[in-house]
């Protein structure tokens, strides 16, 4: 069984420094990549935008997990973390 969790910053750098397998996914999504919910990112005009995740890949405790991480969210955090 899978579940969805938001990953905090930590958790997200943990899953990418574990990772047995990396990927990055380029596809069009609905959702602007720097969106919040709630910044006024929802431009209506705009079919999709190009908002690359980091998917990864790894084992913990016997279990397989999977982790797709926002790339623009997690650069941005990075930046505020190191700033």
């Amino acid at each position: 069984m899978h579940t969805k969790k938001r990953l905090d910053y930590r958790n997200a750098c943990n899953k990418i420094l574990h990772a047995l397998e990396y990927a990055i996914d380029f596809s069009l999504r609905k959702e602007h990549p720097l969106s919040n919910g709630k910044d006024g990112y929802d431009d209506s005009t705009l079919e999709g935008f190009k908002s690359p995740f980091i998917i990864t890949k790894g084992v913990y405790q016997n279990q397989e997990w999977k982790a797709e991480i926002n790339f623009f969210k997690f650069i941005e955090q990075t930046i505020n973390t190191v700033s």
